[in-house]
């Protein structure tokens, strides 16, 4: 699928958000999918960059990802208004495309689930436990008697319940909150450390600056050291 018919499928959907047209509760995999080779494609990229370009000083420019998803959902929303449709919104976009994530870490064939909405509740998953999605999924499935396509949204809602409940402990999931907070906070220091770095190459201020954070640093960890 190009991604002419990417935009088509995201305009029938984004129209119909506005009249309540049953697509809005139909076949929304089938635009969810359509709108991951989309993005997947990156063909969009140089385009967005034209209308709006990357910040060209600051922490801003530090953080820019010009692929990022917020920028496609920037993009596609602009498009669509180009193309005198409606605007799809971020929210949708965001769901629609981790539907689309979640369909391909289940290996769902083309018509086993039509809704969107119906893997929804899954999404919790994505961010730490995205590879129990299919034990979860498995859950859902023998509450539906068995057949993937009778699942429904209330189905998966009571299987990730019975899923948190039974098998991932409230210790668990803060322990995996605390390790990806401090990923972050690694990969932002270390950026932002690196831009200290090469400010200190050509400005004496700046030099002195880095000394003293690395000064300071030392006795942070000296610190931490003595209370491990």
């Amino acid at each position: 699928m190009n991604i002419n018919e990417a935009l088509k499928l995201a305009g029938d959907y984004a129209d119909s958000l506005t009249t309540a047209d049953d697509i809005t509760n139909r076949n929304t995999m089938e635009v969810a999918a359509a709108l991951d080779a989309a993005y997947e494609s990156k063909e969009w990229v140089a385009e967005w960059l034209e209308q709006k370009p990357a910040p060209k000083s600051g922490r801003a420019q530090s953080r820019f990802q010009a692929d990022s998803r917020n920028r496609f959902a920037q993009w596609l929303a602009w498009k669509l208004e180009q193309d005198g449709r409606h605007p799809l919104h971020g929210s949708h976009t965001y769901r629609l495309l981790d539907g689309a994530t979640i369909a391909k870490t289940l290996n769902f064939g083309s018509d086993e689930i039509q809704s969107e909405a119906t893997v929804r509740p899954l999404k919790w998953f994505l961010r730490y436990y995205a590879s129990r999605i299919p034990d979860v999924w498995a859950i859902a499935v023998d509450m539906a008697g068995g057949d993937p396509r009778s699942v429904t949204r209330a189905h998966v809602k009571q299987a990730v319940a019975k899923y948190k409940g039974e098998v991932i402990t409230p210790k668990g999931v803060n322990q995996l909150v605390k390790v990806h907070k401090a990923t972050q906070l690694r990969i932002r220091i270390k950026s932002e450390f690196s831009q200290m770095v090469e400010l200190a190459k050509t400005d004496q201020q700046a030099k002195a600056e880095l000394a003293r954070l690395a000064a300071e640093l030392e006795t942070i960890l000296d610190n931490a050291g003595e209370q491990a």
